[in-house]
């Protein structure tokens, strides 16, 4: 919270390693990177108040550019049940490595601005080697992580999504999704409801991954696209070199995919 107060555009912040129990912070600089050092800090909101309504930590609408290295998010709860690990409300350029989101009500709540200076879907989200899991309030409308429409392409790799709490593992609305070479999985006595849920579907490549679906979700489909009422205006994808395990009963679908107005499915 003391370095948000200080932080200047293009600043370095380092944290070391700890637990920082109740430490909310809002930031408002921008062009900031963030990374632990010395092993990995613990950003612990179990409990804690978040006056913001929103996030552990959330960049606010006039942040541009924000990456994060090694930290880790838990406990974030808010009134309206949309309390979340990171709570982005800026736009540009978004990266996040090595890091663990875990027990929130969202690990990610990506809503960025549609656009500035009359540019429209300006941001991009990038996730790398990060774990994400037992986040979501269990009503269904919370997940591991959620990218809103305003986003013009959104990447995970690398990375290992399970045990969302009823909500999705994977859920977003980004015009470009590339979901490559992650382990996105139930195990045993996981809930999770769609393994990967891209409900208006837009340009998706799923590549490389192994899906896994427990006996315990509350929904059929594995990987859903272009499901909802309204949809990217471009419908393309790709799935390839995925592994596909579902152990729901009889009724389980590998991949629902829904055409309206889809160009391209391979």
């Amino acid at each position: 919270t003391e370095a948000s107060a200080i932080a200047k555009s293009g600043d370095l912040i380092l944290i070391e390693a700890g637990t920082y129990k109740c430490d909310i912070t809002k930031w408002s600089a921008s062009h900031l990177t963030i990374k632990g050092i010395c092993g990995r800090p613990h950003l612990d909101a179990q409990g804690c108040g978040i006056a913001n309504g929103k996030g552990i930590w959330n960049p606010t609408s006039g942040v541009v550019d924000f990456a994060v290295d090694n930290i880790e998010f838990s406990g974030a709860s808010v009134a309206d049940h949309n309390g979340a690990g990171i709570r982005y409300d800026g736009t540009g350029v978004v990266t996040i490595r090595n890091s663990f989101f875990h027990h929130n009500e969202n690990g990610i709540l990506f809503t960025p601005a549609a656009g500035v200076s009359g540019a429209t879907h300006v941001t991009d989200l990038s996730i790398f080697d990060t774990e994400f899991g037992y986040n979501g309030y269990g009503d269904g409308y919370t997940h591991n992580m959620y990218i809103s429409g305003s986003t013009r392409t959104f990447t995970l790799q690398g990375s290992y999504t399970h045990h969302a709490n009823i909500g999705h593992t994977v859920k977003s609305r980004a015009w470009n999704n590339f979901i490559l070479y992650n382990l996105i999985a139930d195990e045993t006595d996981g809930n999770s409801s769609y393994n990967i849920d891209l409900p208006q579907g837009g340009n998706a490549y799923i590549i490389g991954n192994i899906i896994q679906q427990g006996v315990n979700s509350p929904n059929y489909g594995m990987v859903t696209f272009s499901v909802e009422g309204t949809h990217n205006p471009s419908q393309n994808v790709y799935i390839a070199y995925n592994t596909f395990y579902n152990q729901i009963a009889a009724n389980g679908i590998g991949i629902n995919l829904r055409d309206n107005g889809l160009n391209d499915a391979v």
